[in-house]
């Protein structure tokens, strides 16, 4: 079954895609396939029959991305075309055979057609996690991981993507082949440490942190990272002093400046937490979490029209399509103790819509419309003197 290469076509020329390699990757759930055009390089991922919480519905085809087209049965899907004979069921979408790619499976490429390097496969890695397509990325770095086992990149990378989805605990196998392929040290205890902290093993996490500073002093992002963990462990001053060495290491560290200000919040330094804050915005306006935590000093320092400033800013830097019921939550109160009830409504009514069940917004949204059947709001602070409390 001829696969034609779509770049290739774009220009006008007919060139075949041809087989590059296949695996079951994933710990054997997906069965993947590459394929790459010998003229102009381009590289082709398909893979059928996921599923793992990674992947999409399983009978979906990774080649087209559509569902119900799967190859095959093993996927539960049923094939909206049959191949030759009706034995061998191919994607009703992309038409890939399925026979073919078990005969391949676990195979050297044929003749004539080269393996793609390892290092071709990171960098594909590379450019489907910036399109964020989290499913690609894995499948390329095990395609990496199948042409070089001891690749240490493609190891430390597939266990960063892992942990920020959501999966620490596979992740923690992978950084041990890193470590033992040499990869960067610093890097991957950093890696390894976030993963633990993110199973709840923070003591274990400041602990390999430890050893990441101890290995070089120097390296900022042990530093930052440790004062998170420290922070998450209630050791204040500890993180302090974390995020004043990194700052120590880089002045405009956003990061450093963001994370101290956060610590001092808690430790109930607001003064200090607010300082940092600015210093934060100062070096990056745009930077939302920032926005965010200067909002909360606000709301609870006794500044609702900051508040509100700040959280707006915030929200505008939200990703398209995003959502923060937080962020919302909180600007309808900083939106109610100014009086501007009517606002405070509409920012809790969004909440419930796509969150139809939170019980805090519909509790706060009920408050607020009793206040404004009772008539007009005023804000304390705007009112006359004579009237205020």
């Amino acid at each position: 079954m001829r696969r034609l290469c779509e770049e290739c076509a774009r220009g006008g020329q007919e060139r075949e895609l041809g087989y590059a390699g296949a695996a079951r990757v994933d710990e054997g759930e997906v069965l993947c396939v590459a394929r790459r055009c010998v003229a102009c390089g381009t590289v082709v991922l398909e893979a059928f029959a996921p599923s793992s919480r990674l992947q999409p519905p399983v009978g979906a085809c990774l080649g087209c991305g559509r569902e119900g087209a799967a190859v095959g049965s093993s996927g539960g899907a049923r094939p909206e075309r049959e191949g030759p004979g009706g034995e061998s069921p191919a994607c009703g979408a992309c038409g890939l055979d399925a026979a073919t790619l078990r005969a391949h499976v676990g195979q050297p490429p044929e003749a004539g057609q080269a393996a793609l390097a390892a290092a071709s496969w990171v960098e594909r890695a590379r450019e489907l996690l910036d399109a964020g397509e989290v499913r690609g990325t894995l499948l390329a770095l095990d395609l990496a991981l199948l042409a070089d086992p001891s690749h240490a990149e493609a190891w430390e990378a597939k266990a960063s993507v892992l942990r920020r989805v959501g999966f620490p605990e596979r992740a923690l196998p992978c950084l041990e082949q890193a470590l033992a392929q040499g990869a960067d040290r610093r890097a991957a205890l950093v890696e390894r440490a976030l993963a633990l902290v993110q199973l709840g093993r923070r003591a274990e996490g400041v602990a390999v942190l430890d050893e990441a500073v101890a290995l070089d002093p120097a390296y900022l992002s042990a530093h930052v990272h440790r004062g998170i963990a420290l922070r998450k462990l209630g050791r204040h001053e500890e993180a302090v002093a974390a995020f004043r060495r990194g700052l120590e290491l880089e002045p405009g560290d956003t990061s450093c400046w963001y994370n101290l200000a956060a610590t001092f919040l808690e430790d109930n330094r607001p003064e200090e937490a607010g300082r940092a804050v600015r210093e934060a915005l100062r070096l990056d306006p745009r930077l939302l979490p920032a926005h965010s935590l200067a909002g909360d000093l606000g709301l609870y320092g006794g500044d609702p029209e900051a508040a509100v400033s700040h959280y707006d800013q915030a929200l505008a830097l939200l990703s398209p399509g995003s959502f923060d019921a937080l962020l919302l939550l909180r600007r309808a109160t900083a939106l109610d103790r100014l009086g501007r009830l009517p606002e405070a409504a509409s920012s809790l009514r969004e909440i419930l819509r796509s969150c139809p069940g939170d019980r805090t917004a519909m509790s706060a949204l009920s408050r607020v419309e009793a206040r404004m059947a009772e008539g007009p709001a005023t804000c304390e602070a705007c009112a006359p003197e004579d009237d205020r409390p």
